[in-house]
């Protein structure tokens, strides 16, 4: 009776742990494709691949970002067929260039990410409100209650010393900006 709660248990964490993994895959699909079917096609063939490759995954705990791996490159590989079907050799160089950059627009985004906690709050909250929510710097004078001119120097000054903390040059963290 107890074992079969236990296997219930199991089976349950594993059908959740699933879950997980195909919605964290759906949605670097998505991020591709633009497209729930086409995401969905995604998706399935990325689930191919790696049941077909699941014995050269040497860590085990470390399947969720393997597949999304596989299926931002299926996705890569559908589009790319896609194109070449239709004849557009000159659209696939450029959404090639354009992936490329996209990717590189990411990494890019999770390392400022990543530098954002070592800035001070009122900084913190410049970039993100510029940068990530899209506002304007009259928008943030408003909110913050300062002068425009204030604002785009102050964002200059975190642009500035986020470009130095990327480089390596990192400033001691938490001081106060002026």
């Amino acid at each position: 009776m107890m074992d079969d709660r236990r296997s219930a248990d199991n089976q349950d964490d594993e059908r959740k742990w699933l879950e997980e993994v195909y919605r964290q895959m759906f949605f670097v699909a998505y991020s591709r494709m633009k497209n729930k079917a086409d995401a969905l096609d995604v998706v399935q063939e990325s689930w191919v691949r790696i049941l077909s490759k699941m014995n050269s995954l040497r860590e085990p705990h470390k399947l969720i970002p393997w597949a999304k791996t596989i299926v931002n490159h299926t996705a890569l590989n559908i589009i790319k067929r896609k194109m070449l079907e239709r004849g557009k050799y000159e659209d696939y160089a450029v959404k090639n260039h354009l992936l490329r950059m996209t990717l590189r627009e990411e990494e890019l985004a999770s390392e400022v990410k990543g530098q954002l906690d070592h800035l001070e709050d009122d900084m913190q909250a410049l970039i993100v409100y510029k940068y990530f929510y899209g506002y304007k710097d009259h928008e943030i004078a408003d909110a913050l209650q300062l002068p425009v001119g204030t604002v785009k120097i102050r964002i200059h000054r975190c642009r500035e010393k986020l470009k130095r903390m990327l480089e390596g040059e990192q400033d001691s963290p938490k001081k106060k900006s002026t």
